[in-house]
């Protein structure tokens, strides 16, 4: 279908009918699932998380080298609040570019500088196609799958704030699990962790005060299929996806959410650093700590978890870790001695260290030798 420019006509085209729309006209979705982690805000602010985050300079340098090559038209809804502005469904990224080599002040105000554009090149950034739908629901399915399968693809965050919106919006979870590429279970796991996550929010967790270098949202919905966890936060099996609730953790247990994501994530406001520093194996752990009663009071009291896992594990494999350990350490060492630079106190460190050997050699031939008396 033809797009058609819709200031030659005084009516408002027809819903599902391609057509050009001035760039002025067209507004960034503030629900997209793209700016998750973004707080929102005017355009400027928008543009320069879009230019940090989604690669934009990619687009620019592309615009400027052969313009804006219009082949696939931006999904759109009309604004209620102003039937002549468009809200982006589909195309913010590519609207972001647009909107910033448009505006020389948005150049300056984020210290970006655009390649000039000859004039046939700025007449394909004046008005884009799009296709209007009528409803987010109309586009849910083009967009899911697209940023499944296309080049920047969302990831498990993003597709879990997509997912709760749409099963909130009477969504089959069937459907939406196909459309997502994943399975039922993945889904509806992401779905309760999107929903703890905006509780914990709504309850004073800020992941920008986080001390873990970025946000990692397969630690939350991970702990939250987890036995101790689901005990510490006073929670039964697993909801099924018919039974999601706005607030899942109930009141009894905000505090308990609160310290949980501390532990997950750290807070610099209170000098907490994060106590999970890999998911594996320190998610293990601290699941494990929190079903075992004397180890989690440790935890409560101490906030450390090795010495409270300590508690629970095998001092069998504590052995076991610490002489592998320690014999990876020595292969090391002894594979840098050409760098050796002579100082004696290395020498006498190394000489104490082999005593230490000797002995414990001694002490584990003595172990069998004893089990054979």
């Amino acid at each position: 279908m033809a797009a058609n420019n819709p200031a030659s006509s005084s009516s408002p085209p027809p819903v599902g009918h391609l057509y050009k729309v001035p760039v002025d006209q067209l507004q960034f979705d503030q629900e997209n699932p793209r700016f998750v982690d973004f707080p929102g805000g005017n355009d400027a602010a928008i543009i320069k998380f879009l230019y940090e985050e989604a690669d934009l300079n990619e687009l620019i340098q592309s615009i400027s080298t052969s313009g804006f090559i219009d082949f696939e038209p931006l999904l759109v809804l009309r604004s209620q609040d102003q039937q002549d502005q468009y809200i982006v469904l589909e195309g913010n990224r590519r609207l972001g570019a647009v909107k910033l080599i448009r505006s020389p002040a948005l150049q300056t105000e984020l210290d970006v500088t655009i390649p000039p554009l000859d004039a046939a090149k700025q007449a394909t950034i004046e008005h884009l196609t799009v296709h209007e739908v009528s409803s987010r629901s109309e586009a849910r399915a083009y967009i899911g799958f697209k940023h499944i399968n296309g080049p920047h693809k969302w990831d498990s965050l993003a597709k879990a704030k997509y997912a709760a919106s749409w099963l909130a919006d009477n969504g089959d979870i069937q459907v939406i699990a196909k459309t997502l590429g994943d399975t039922y279970n993945t889904v509806r796991r992401l779905v309760f962790g999107w929903l703890v996550l905006k509780q914990a929010e709504d309850n004073g967790f800020d992941r920008d005060t986080r001390t873990a270098r970025r946000f990692s949202f397969s630690h939350l919905y991970t702990a939250l299929s987890r036995p101790g966890f689901r005990s510490y936060l006073g929670l039964s099996d697993e909801p099924s996806a018919m039974s999601f609730l706005a607030n899942p953790i109930d009141p009894d247990h905000l505090p308990a959410l609160r310290e949980m994501m501390t532990w997950l994530y750290g807070d610099r406001t209170e000098d907490k650093p994060a106590l999970i520093r890999s998911q594996n194996p320190d998610l293990n752990k601290l699941n494990d700590v929190l079903q075992h009663p004397a180890a989690k009071r440790h935890l409560l009291a101490r906030v450390d978890l090795d010495e409270a896992f300590q508690i629970i594990e095998p001092r069998s494999r504590r052995f076991a870790d610490a002489l592998i350990e320690a014999g990876q350490y020595a292969k090391e060492a002894l594979s840098l001695v050409p760098e050796y630079d002579r100082d004696p106190a290395l020498l006498d460190n190394a000489r104490s260290l082999d005593r230490t050997v000797r002995r414990l050699v001694k002490s584990m031939e003595d172990e069998i030798g004893g089990e054979g008396a």
